[in-house]
């Protein structure tokens, strides 16, 4: 007969995978990069958009309160996140950082020199001059000889409010959202409650029976 302590376990497991998903790539009919589900930036999942628009059209208003990320060491932190998981990830995102075009807001390369795709990360905006924001912009550039690198650009980069990516092949926003507890999260700690109560009540029945 299984114990209710290994019953309960039992359920852990089965209501729980989902807390350990790893990241996962989101690709259209066509192959693009349209995001990625499962970004762990310092420890946080986010579901990550790549978009096309301009400030205002993308966050609702293109204010400091309305951007994903409202300081400078958040935004630079999932830039990094971005860089490590998915432009520099390995064989799997390989892909999406030998060949930028394959990202959605991007195009095939135009020069020698910048022969890649800026993301762009909103965290503030500025009033000299008035009408800008500040940014991380996310380098994700082809390999080849004579082309920037991939990395992160902070020095600090000035976007005027009105810029729009609709239409420009080497530039995007990206849009992080946060991910939520898993639905299963609260039938994992009642399990745990429930196996700390059985097992203060074994404890308390060996005492009685002493």
């Amino acid at each position: 007969m299984i114990s209710r302590f290994k019953f309960l376990v039992f359920v852990i497991a089965l209501v729980c995978p989902s807390a350990h998903a790893g990241l996962m790539l989101v690709i259209d009919d066509n192959g693009v990069l349209t995001g990625v589900n499962g970004l762990n930036v310092e420890g946080t999942l986010f579901n990550v958009e790549f978009v096309d628009g301009s400030c205002d059209s993308i966050f609702g208003g293109c204010t400091q309160d309305n951007f994903d990320f409202n300081t400078f060491d958040g935004a630079l932190a999932a830039g990094q996140a971005l860089l490590d998981q998915v432009f520099t990830g390995g064989p799997i995102t390989f892909p999406f950082d030998a060949n930028p075009s394959l990202t959605a807001g991007c195009g095939p390369v135009t020069n020698s020199v910048f022969a890649g795709c800026v993301s762009m990360i909103p965290y503030d905006v500025s009033s000299t001059p008035p009408g800008t924001f500040l940014e991380i912009s996310v380098f994700n550039e082809t390999p080849i000889i004579g082309a920037i690198s991939d990395g992160l650009f902070f020095a600090p980069n000035l976007r005027d409010n009105s810029l729009t990516t609709e239409g420009v092949t080497n530039m995007n926003f990206i849009r992080f959202t946060e991910v939520s507890a898993p639905a299963s999260l609260p039938i994992l700690f009642g399990s745990l409650a429930a196996i700390a109560w059985f097992r203060r009540r074994k404890n308390f029945s060996g005492l009685m029976s002493q």
